[in-house]
């Protein structure tokens, strides 16, 4: 494997920057640079840090960014990569702060480590609840936590507030027979037993429970006989969650060649342009999913319409709704480290543990017990003529 990806990154946002001082804090960020969604989260953070012309309070701030998912390298090196980021932000005596990573199985790499360093973290998308919360995965959250303190913090909702939300909107749409299908990392079993628990309480039926293989063996022979084994249970909606797009799109073709009015409705992994583009349009019409977060042009704050206009005018395109949750992270960490005297990392951490109310573009909220944030609303999405629109806030 190559060496880890990096660079240093003043507060320059466009064409113009002030040279930053010699003694910068830095802040360090693990984002995937060459994936739209990676690309779209660091691009919300440098516009954050730009709009405070660089500076938390007294503090001038840098970003030291790790490319945590080189174009060339493979899918599985994610974790050893996201293992290289931490322990060089660690060693670097400059960096008082984590931002990321963008994924949970990447989170639960650096976290114990960042925790021993008390180094502060936020992630702006990460949303497995185990991370911070207990009965989800077997030792978790304490194994991520080995100094006994809590580190981590999050500005998005979790897995549990969104599959939840899936159950109800399917209860809403007159969805009631329900196949479940899963892969086999924590964030596609957790996501599924979630919405099942969701979906018994409110009356749903399970009418069957169907494993993906792993990502490389999703063939469409393979697709094409699990979507007859999950039809054969006669469900008129099937719940999708996985990790990983690999064959998500064949497998939908052969659901709906085979039953074209069957609901489908997932995670948002189904929202990621290799599952849609490949297929007609006929064939992806009313695919449903939930995202952690809205667009940002429905988030319905003075600040997130700013935070629009600024972004539209530095990058020329509108921006994804992941972008606004990289903005929210680095606002509220400069913030914490605004109220702080020396930037020190353990000063950094204590004003993180101490926000209370934080009024941002995501609307107001607050870090409860946990270090997750109090917001409960996700977006329910909708394919119409081959592209994915935003149909209705849910709770």
């Amino acid at each position: 494997m190559k060496a880890l990806v990096w660079m240093v990154i003043p507060w320059l946002v466009g064409s113009c920057a002030l040279p930053t001082a010699p003694e910068a804090l830095r802040v360090a960020v693990s984002v995937p640079k060459a994936d739209p969604f990676g690309a779209s989260v660091l691009r919300g953070m440098e516009l954050a840090l730009a709009d405070r012309e660089g500076r938390a309070g007294d503090h001038a701030v840098e970003l030291l960014v790790f490319d945590t998912m080189p174009r060339d390298q493979p899918p599985e090196t994610s974790r050893s990569i996201e293992r290289e980021a931490a322990e060089a932000a660690i060693a670097d005596p400059r960096v008082v702060a984590y931002l990321g990573p963008v994924s949970s199985h990447q989170a639960s790499i650096s976290m114990p480590l960042l925790n021993e360093a008390q180094i502060a973290q936020i992630s702006p998308t990460a949303t497995w609840p185990g991370l911070t919360r207990p009965g989800f995965g077997p030792g978790e959250p304490a194994r991520y936590f080995p100094s006994g303190r809590s580190h981590f913090f999050r500005v998005v909702p979790t897995d549990s507030v969104q599959a939840a939300a899936a159950a109800r909107w399917a209860h809403r749409l007159g969805l009631e027979a329900t196949a479940l299908i899963h892969d086999s990392q924590s964030h596609g079993r957790g996501a599924s037993g979630i919405f099942e628990e969701a979906a018994r309480d409110l009356g749903l039926k399970i009418v069957g429970r169907y494993h993906l293989p792993p990502a490389i063996q999703r063939t469409s022979q393979e697709m094409q006989t699990l979507a007859a084994q999950v039809l054969a249970s006669e469900p008129n909606l099937v719940y999708l969650s996985a990790g990983s797009p690999s064959g998500l799109s064949d497998l939908v073709l052969q659901l709906r060649r085979e039953n074209p009015r069957i609901s489908i409705l997932g995670v948002d992994i189904l929202m990621l342009g290799d599952v849609v583009e490949p297929l007609d349009p006929a064939i992806s019409e009313g695919l449903l999913a939930t995202s952690f977060s809205l667009p940002v042009e429905h988030l319905g704050t003075a600040g997130a319409l700013a935070f629009r206009h600024r972004y539209r005018q530095l990058y020329h395109q509108e921006p994804r709704p992941e972008a606004a949750s990289g903005y929210e992270a680095m606002n509220t960490l400069l913030q914490a480290i605004s109220e702080t005297a020396s930037g020190s990392r353990q000063q950094v951490l204590e004003s993180m543990s101490k926000l209370r109310e934080v009024s941002g573009i995501l609307g107001r909220w607050h870090f409860d017990e946990f270090g997750d944030t109090s917001l409960a609303v996700v977006g329910g999405f909708r394919v119409r003529q081959g592209r994915w629109t935003f149909e209705e806030r849910l709770r």
